[in-house]
């Protein structure tokens, strides 16, 4: 490892644990790694989110590590043992920033999956990522958390096990956004990723219809199939979907009202929790070649 490799700036103790295989990516709110485990038998790999927090304000810093420290905790109480969440496995802070250890999830994410061409089936796969993804988002919210901070890259399918698993490291990196404020907001979004979010979430203003919304916009594409400068409009303002989309798709009117109802520019239009989604999801009627 040279001198700049950001993984040496982990703790003794905890360089001697995990042996560094390579970055994974690099974002503005940090690097992730891939990395064994060599205390565990089998030496398995993991995934090492590192969060930076550096401030030209130290208790800055000091207190996004704090709330970084609590969120971790109360997603381990939250998801413990729960197979569609990915295991958390331990965090701790170094100088300015704080380490998120996680179990490597082998899959697609939703938004880079191709699927079946029968939109019979493709239905059926995505209403069953929307009841895992609600049950998880108002879980969340039961405990007391205002937002997921859902991410397009968090929902992914995992096609040994045959479900959709959450890695839920939006949680700590809305987190790290609030606290590097003096970095611009339009670098913790991609250009190519900005439609999947709602306008009060690049704003950095975080709540359950802000999650919502960028699950329904996952879902219709996953639904079209289609990239997205094929159905949404590119406004200056902020991308807007086309409320025409469902034209393409022979699909139940409640399901294209339940979408078109997470994906609404007004967060007032929206739902109000996961929980009405649910049920209004469960009062679908399929055909029988769809059940």
């Amino acid at each position: 490892m040279t001198e700049k490799d950001p993984f040496v700036r982990l703790p003794l103790l905890q360089q001697e644990r995990y042996q560094l295989v390579k970055a994974v990516a690099t974002e503005a709110v940090g690097t992730t790694f891939l990395a064994r485990d060599l205390q565990v038998a089998g030496q398995p790999l993991r995934i090492i989110q590192q969060l930076d927090l550096r401030s030209e304000d130290p208790s800055l810093t000091q207190f996004g590590q704090t709330l970084l420290l609590h969120r971790a905790q109360t997603i381990q109480d939250i998801f413990d043992n729960l197979p569609q969440v990915g295991t958390l496995y331990s965090y701790f802070a170094d100088e300015h920033f704080f380490y998120v250890v996680q179990a490597m999830i082998r899959g697609t994410a939703w938004v880079r999956m191709s699927l079946n061409p029968s939109i019979a089936v493709r239905q059926q796969q995505v209403l069953a990522l929307l009841n895992t993804m609600l049950t998880l988002m108002q879980r969340v919210y039961d405990q007391g958390l205002a937002s997921c901070c859902l991410y397009p890259n968090d929902m992914v399918w995992q096609p040994t096990e045959r479900q959709s698993t959450w890695t839920g490291m939006g949680l700590f990196k809305a987190i790290t956004q609030q606290i590097r404020r003096e970095v611009l907001i339009s670098a913790f979004f991609p250009g190519d990723s900005l439609a999947y979010f709602a306008p009060e979430f690049l704003q950095g203003r975080f709540h359950c219809g802000s999650d919502l919304y960028t699950l329904g916009m996952v879902s219709i594409q996953a639904l079209l199939q289609k990239p997205l400068p094929t159905w949404v409009y590119m406004s200056a303002a902020h991308p807007v979907a086309a409320t025409s989309w469902s034209s393409w798709l022979d699909l139940p009117v409640e399901l294209v009202t339940v979408l078109n109802r997470m994906i609404a520019l007004d967060p007032l239009q929206r739902y109000r929790a996961p929980l009405e989604v649910l049920e209004d999801l469960g009062q679908l009627t399929l055909a029988p070649a769809e059940r």
